[in-house]
């Protein structure tokens, strides 16, 4: 009789447990510990070559801290001779010191060019993972190679690309008691490499900068009214987009490099217009009575989006590039609020 009541409890228990409210567990967030990773000065044999590997060991540290994914191991803690690991890592003594991977190189360096040869090493699985070649025609970019360095580690190890070669464009604000200046300055992403590009006598704005990093269009006030200007990164020329009676503002590049769209005013409308960069040839994209602005291309090109509030106010159209302006293309329009 007393086995069949605990068993009928037993029962009520489980059976209470089966319908109950699930267990409900909230995962917030997710600890991720960074990879110690084992930085070598790079091989050398000439004293030129040594303070390039110093610069190169500087930088590929740094980029590859600064990522997060990273914990640089400290070079006193190494127990193999740095020489030797790019020819042969001692995996058990690397692995001792908890080294995941190891970053090792040789330069060479002659009259033409520099060649540096980089290998990563994954210490667990004792293999050797990238293997690769970079060169450059002189030594003058030693941040730019080193930083092409730390995107190899860094894709090889992610499957991601890496952004260490990153060149950020901005307004550069300065103010004193009787003036305000505003400059267009460029720099690495980690701060270095620090440029004006413009004096500071006119008001310039919004820098655009082409897919290929080679120009960069921009706002000035120049002319006493909004102009588009281009801007050579290279030889730091710079031009007007073109010789308009009205205002040109929102300039973007196209994804191909070839052409530039804006919006140009006339007589209190604004319509989008795109230039060929080869030939200056201006092509006008919309025209009608209304603020069409904000113009940009799909990243396949094919299509052109910009807002426009001739539906009495401010949506998004998108109309295919290769259209021009036609009686036709009207039907093209689609929008969006």
């Amino acid at each position: 009789m007393i086995n069949i009541k605990l068993y009928s409890l037993l029962f009520l228990f489980f059976l209470k447990t089966l319908y109950s409210d699930p267990i409900e567990i909230d995962v917030t967030k997710g600890t991720i510990e960074p990879l110690p990773i084992a930085v070598t000065k790079f091989n050398y044999k000439s004293i030129k070559e040594k303070i390039i590997s110093q610069q190169i060991y500087e930088i590929v540290s740094n980029d590859l801290t600064n990522s997060g994914l990273f914990r640089k191991i400290s070079n006193n803690a190494f127990l193999q001779d740095e020489g030797e690991v790019f020819f042969q890592p001692s995996f058990r003594d690397w692995s001792l010191i908890d080294a995941n991977l190891i970053v090792s190189g040789k330069i060479k360096l002659n009259s033409k060019k520099l060649l540096i040869n980089i290998k990563l090493w994954d210490v667990y699985r004792e293999k050797l993972i990238l293997s690769k070649k970079v060169e450059v025609v002189n030594d003058n970019n030693i941040r730019v190679l080193a930083h092409i360095i730390s995107n190899l580690v860094y894709q090889r190890v992610t499957g991601e690309k890496g952004y260490f070669d990153t060149r950020l464009v901005y307004i550069a604000e300065e103010k004193t008691a009787n003036n305000t200046s505003k400059r267009i300055a460029i720099m690495d992403y980690d701060g270095n490499n620090h440029e004006y590009l413009t004096n500071g006598k006119d008001i310039v704005i919004t820098p655009r900068v082409s897919p290929d990093g080679k120009k960069i269009a921009y706002l000035s006030f120049s002319n006493k009214k909004p102009t588009v200007f281009l801007l050579d990164l290279d030889t730091k020329k710079e031009k007007t987009l073109g010789n308009f009676s009205g205002m040109s503002f929102a300039p973007r590049f196209s994804p191909d490099n070839k052409k530039i769209i804006f919006s140009l005013t006339k007589r209190g409308s604004s319509n989008i217009f795109v230039q060929k960069l080869s030939n200056n040839e201006t092509i006008q994209i919309t025209n009608n009575r209304h603020i069409n602005t904000s113009p940009s291309f799909s990243p396949d090109n094919k299509w052109i989006v910009f807002s426009s509030d001739r539906s009495g106010k401010q949506n998004l159209y998108i109309k295919k590039s290769d259209d021009g302006i036609s009686k036709k293309s009207k039907k093209n329009y689609i929008w969006w609020w």
